[in-house]
């Protein structure tokens, strides 16, 4: 019984080892290529940064300067590490969410660019100064 097991086994394993050297390179599943970054995506979110880091700065300008936040997610009067830590979160949100859809990085980037530049473009509208603190 021993002997027919080993026959067995001397049979099917070269076997094996000879359908798996047969495999059609067209058969097998095709790599995809990882999606590079567009010069106009790094534009997009060089802008979106620029616009986040502008905002930033404008908020905490205006928080010292008397003025309340009308967004409910800071609260009225929102301290600098609150600011920090939103604005550092819908930075990262947005960046993260580039890396992750990568097929999709202009219908992410175009919107964020909008809201920002839009809420930047409404405080100057308003009067309110465009000052920058940081401290």
């Amino acid at each position: 019984m021993f002997k027919k097991i080993i026959f067995v086994l001397l049979i099917i394993i070269p076997t094996q080892v000879y359908a798996q050297n047969q495999i059609k390179p067209h058969l097998l599943p095709v790599k995809q290529t990882e999606k590079k970054i567009e010069t106009s995506d790094m534009v997009l979110a060089s802008t979106f940064v620029l616009g986040q880091i502008l905002n930033t700065g404008n908020m905490i300008y205006q928080q010292n300067s008397g003025y309340y936040e009308i967004n409910p997610v800071f609260g009225k009067h929102p301290g600098k590490d609150t600011i920090y830590a939103i604005k550092g979160l819908e930075t990262l949100a947005v960046l993260g969410s580039l890396w992750l859809l990568k097929d999709y990085r202009k219908h992410i980037l175009i919107p964020a660019n909008v809201i920002v530049w839009g809420t930047i473009a409404g405080d100057l509208a308003c009067g309110v100064q465009a000052k920058f603190e940081f401290n």
